[in-house]
């Protein structure tokens, strides 16, 4: 069973800092404002990537190029975020807390 509050940890090939993986089931739709993916469309993952406070590379090419380092095909959603990814799934679990 798919959960939002489990995604995988993986790391980028180049820089070694993390990212936040979602594999989504068939048939999901998803609604984005993602760099890569935005819209209402087909959503086969979802991506979260650490980049550095002081980024400055095309987003777009980025995410693609990731995607491939990650064996990801189909559409998806891509976002990138200065924020340690780490630390996003913790706020993220603690806000779901009962």
């Amino acid at each position: 069973m798919f959960s939002i509050l489990s995604p995988a940890i993986v790391a980028q090939e180049v820089n070694g800092r993390p990212a936040l993986l979602w594999t989504v089931p068939d048939g999901v739709r998803a609604v984005s404002k993602a760099v890569v993916g935005g819209g209402i469309g087909a959503c086969e993952w979802i991506v979260n990537v650490e980049v550095d406070h002081e980024y400055h590379r095309d987003p777009v090419g980025h995410v693609v190029e990731l995607a491939s380092e990650w064996g990801l095909g189909g559409p998806g959603c891509g976002l990138l975020a200065a924020v340690g990814c780490r630390w996003a799934l913790v706020m993220l679990l603690w806000s779901t807390r009962s």
